[in-house]
């Protein structure tokens, strides 16, 4: 820990200069900025001084004001007549004003305009009794009645307010229904449980105990049709509308499928895939895309994958999680490396003060609470709990050592699996008007499922302690404008060991008996910082601009690795642990690596069409220059039709391991490569989302470039050292689909498809030597299921609610890139599942379930995400864990109360 705070004290000063000349090079602008914000104070300090809530006033641009400029000043002689008729002439407008509506669904409007002739366009003004801010849309004609939707966003607790305007062709009002000053209120009520029948709630008194607030119950009858995002463009918007092909799970969704994992959360989603490797390590694939590094996971935006080797933890506990926003495609415009084929951002909960409880069987349960409390402006958010779960360990009849007498699955041995964990976070989030500080803890400890390879071993444990920091200052902070520097990074401890070799272990090397077997202790400590600065500005009413300037450093910190034997000789050493071959060099002691980034978006919104830019140059002290735009044009027709056109591109730069690591000198080993370029990918996608009744459908069109994959590459095909290389190329196309049904608040379902082919082709430059001689380079890979179906059904009725999910996922083969991959065949059979959580209200705040996960046949999968299809496990692949079955419970303090 000493090392760790000296390390990071002897680069304060490259930080602090680095913020220097960027701050100085700002100068201009932030003289206007101040005076920008000098001006806000002063709205909001008259705003502040009054008693009673008044209506906002538009701050934005009318297009009334638009069509006076353009239209009425360039025509005011020539129509200067026919102005003064329209002034005079009345217009009548009749208008059936919607009594109350449902909190959180759409509100239809509809207009009819008598002597309509000179009406040229109306638009409908409406805000939130809680939101106080206004927005418009322009109502869509139909001959003398026009129409439009008050979004479900605006119609919260408290009512909406609206006011309708008519306007000629030069922007002249005509006719309006209510004004600014005295809009109409619709008034809003939810359901709530009493005696099965609905209660109006607002516009009546009620019980202080009978107060306006959602119940767990009401959650779990909860289905958004069309969710909010923030992570595509670092503002919130509609997943319909945003520039990228998204999916959102809210709380309320979590609570439906009584998932307990970040794991459970996402095996649902169109397009994704997951499985447990022989390590333990969960691994996702989006796309067909499976290896560390190529999928981004972040936590309230900040960067959670291993420094070292890009892992991520996918254990991470839903106990404290508000939603998960996930992009499907390249995400490096805003985020840099690794958002190659995915970005998974959690978003932590918030104003909620809460405990859950469960347990299971397996040794499985889990304890964890939530705080919130709110003093003079200051919004403090808690969360703890530990976990444990001594995993659903299934059977294994042979690993890669099966024909050895010193296997565990010699002969007619069985070995099950020991793929255990112990969990214990802690995060906390401070935050006022311009400050926020989010810091997360967590210490995660797991056994393999198999083991550190495909040799079949007991005793593994793998510890990781990780804290994700994040601190960030708004200098200027308006509805227009946000200016901030942010610090924030993560720090790693990490205590491996590795047994390699069961116990009873005979080396043909030296004949020595392994009495405790091979054995691997491998710590090191890894450190990132970034510094940042960004701007996210409101430029015109239809033009937002993100853009930042970041710099990142990294350090590896105390890196060791010891064994109980000799690598080449095998000479075995017993209890004594240490380096005992002098060829090995822990290169990654101490490596550093810094890398500066500069990122411009900008997002363009003309009526029914959406425009949005970006990109991002990233230089690596170690690799060079990596430059990823991305383009994304969005249509809305009339509110029902979405269509959407995306090009992007992302790199994922080369780990610290795969281009340091020299410490496994072995016939099997893998060393590290110093010359290792980028992994990248160019996505393109078309997407379509069409919206009837309580009905959304949703699809897209995917087609990828991969290229410079890295990988371990052995030009021999096996039983040689191997080395990480840019080992060649894929072009992947699929197709994603999905349909949403909310048919009434008793039912809603979802049902969704994924189907991809990927096309290997290997990097020429590799075979020079044409050995082996493959008598084909190009293969399609099969490794992971092309094709995925998910279903669940949501049933909720007075207090039960019911959720029940199946998955489908198609057989998986063998991909033959290697001559030895069609002798060794791999033929993983297509496998059902499925998952269900029943839920009992026993009052409005608490809630009790008992949940079921992976229950129906055992299922398989590829043992590696590298590719290796040689079927060490048999020829059905590497068994996945069995169901599982737990009993929980939810208490929540105070819901939604301060």
């Amino acid at each position: 820990m000493l090392g760790l705070v000296v390390s990071l004290w002897g680069n304060m000063s490259k930080i602090l200069n680095f913020l220097i000349v960027f701050t100085m090079s700002l100068a201009l602008a932030s003289t206007v900025l101040n005076a920008k914000k000098r001006s806000s104070y002063k709205k909001s300090k008259s705003k502040k001084s009054k008693k009673k809530r008044t209506v906002k006033k538009v701050s934005k641009v009318k297009k009334s004001k638009s069509y006076k400029k353009k239209n009425y000043k360039k025509n005011k002689n020539n129509n200067k007549k026919k102005l003064i008729k329209v002034k005079n002439k009345k217009r009548e407008i009749i208008h059936k004003r919607p009594k109350a509506a449902i909190v959180r669904e759409a509100i239809s409007i509809d207009i009819e305009i008598l002597k309509n002739e000179d009406v040229s366009y109306v638009i409908l003004n409406y805000s939130s009794s809680l939101l106080q801010e206004w927005d418009e849309k322009e109502m869509i004609n139909k001959e003398t009645k026009y129409f439009a939707n008050i979004p479900e966003g605006f119609v919260l607790k408290g009512g909406v307010s609206y006011y309708i305007e008519a306007f000629d062709e030069f922007g002249e009002k005509v006719a309006n229904y209510g004004s600014k000053e005295l809009p109409m209120l619709i008034d809003t009520y939810i359901i709530k449980r009493a005696g099965g029948e609905i209660v109006l709630i607002a516009g009546k008194e009620v019980k202080k105990e009978e107060e306006a607030s959602s119940s767990l119950m009401d959650e779990l009858a909860d289905f958004d049709l069309d969710s909010d995002i923030e992570t595509v463009s670092s503002k919130v918007q509609k997943t319909k509308l945003a520039a990228a092909i998204v999916s959102v799970v809210t709380r309320s969704t979590i609570l439906k499928s009584g998932a307990k994992t970040l794991i459970e959360v996402l095996r649902y989603l169109p397009g994704i895939n997951v499985k447990i490797l022989p390590s333990g390590n969960y691994s996702i694939s989006i796309r067909g895309v499976a290896k560390d590094g190529n999928v981004l996971l972040l936590l309230n935006g900040n960067r959670v994958n291993n420094p070292y080797n890009s892992e991520a933890i996918y254990d991470i506990p839903t106990s404290f999680i508000e939603k998960v926003e996930v992009i499907r495609g390249p995400g490096s415009s805003l985020f840099g490396t690794d958002a190659v084929a995915g970005v998974i951002n959690i978003f932590t909960t918030k104003k909620d003060r809460s405990l859950k409880a469960f347990l299971g069987i397996d040794g499985n349960y889990s304890v964890a609470s939530n705080y919130s409390v709110n003093r003079k402006g200051l919004q403090i958010d808690l969360s703890g709990g530990v976990s444990s779960d001594d995993g659903a360990n299934a059977i294994i009849t042979r690993d890669s050592s099966y024909e050895e007498d010193w296997s565990l699955t010699y002969d007619n041995k069985k070995f099950k699996t020991d793929r255990w964990s112990k969990n214990a976070y802690l995060s906390a989030r401070f935050s006022n008007e311009k400050l926020e500080l989010f810091i997360f803890a967590m210490e995660n400890k797991r056994g393999a499922w198999v083991g550190p390879n495909f040799t079949a071993t007991q005793g593994t444990s793998y510890k990781s302690d990780i804290i994700v920091y994040d601190l960030n200052y708004s200098f200027v902070k308006s509805e227009k404008l946000d200016f901030k520097a942010k610090v924030y990074g993560n720090v790693l401890f990490t205590d491996n060991f590795l047994v390699t070799a069961p116990q009873g272990y005979s080396s043909t090397l030296s004949n020595d008996y392994f009495m405790r077997g091979k054995i691997t202790k491998e710590k090191y400590n890894a450190l990132t910082l970034t510094t940042e600065l960004s701007l996210n500005w409101q430029v015109l009413k239809n033009l937002n601009l993100l853009t930042g300037l970041s710099y990142q450093y990294l350090k590896i910190l105390n890196y060791d690795l010891t064994r109980n034997y000799s690598l080449l000789t095998e000479k075995y050493h017993a209890n004594n642990f240490g380096n005992y071959d002098d060829n090995i060099d822990l290169v990654q002691d101490g490596k550093e690596r810094s890398s500066v980034a500069y990122y411009l978006q900008s997002t363009y919104d003309y009526k029914d069409f959406g425009a949005t830019l970006g990109l991002r140059f990233d230089h690596y002290d170690d690799f060079g220059l990596t430059i990823n735009p991305r383009v994304g044009l969005v249509y809305n027709l009339f509110d029902i039709l979405v269509l959407k056109a995306l090009h992007g591109q992302a790199f994922r730069a080369p780990t610290i391991k795969e281009m340091y690591d020299q410490t496994d000198t072995s016939n099997t080993g893998v060393l590290g490569n110093e010359s290792l370029d980028p992994e990248n990918v160019k996505t393109s996608e078309l997407g379509m989302e069409l919206s009837v009744w309580k009905l959304n459908f949703s699809t897209n069109l995917f087609f990828n470039i991969n290229e410079n994959i890295i990988a371990p590459f052995d030009k021999d095909g096996g039983g040689a050292i191997s080395k990480y290389e840019n080992i060649g190329s894929t072009d992947d196309i699929g197709v994603e689909a999905e349909v949403k049904v909310l048919l009434n608040k008793y039912f809603n379902a979802f049902f969704n498809i994924s189907w991809f082919q990927r096309e290997f082709e290997w990097n020429a430059e590799l075979w020079k030597e044409k050995v082996p001689d493959l008598s084909k380079r190009e293969s399609i890979l099969t490794n992971i299921p092309m094709r995925s179906i998910n279903i669940a059904f949501n049933f909720n009725y007075k207090n039960l609610g019911i959720f029940l999910g199946v998955r489908n996922r198609s057989r998986a083969l063998n991909n033959n890139r290697f001559d030895l991959e069609q002798v060794k065949i791999l033929n993983i059979p297509e496998y059902w599942k499925l998952d269900f959580n029943i839920s009992y209200s026993v009052s409005n705040n608490f809630l009790l379930y008992f949940a079921g996960t992976d229950i129906g046949k055992t299922h398989y999968s590829a043992p590696s995400d590298l590719g290796d299809s040689a079927s060490v496990f048999g020829e059905d692949g590497l068994i996945q864990p069995s169901y599982t079955l737990r009993l929980g419970l939810i208490y929540r303090f105070n819901f939604e109360k301060e």
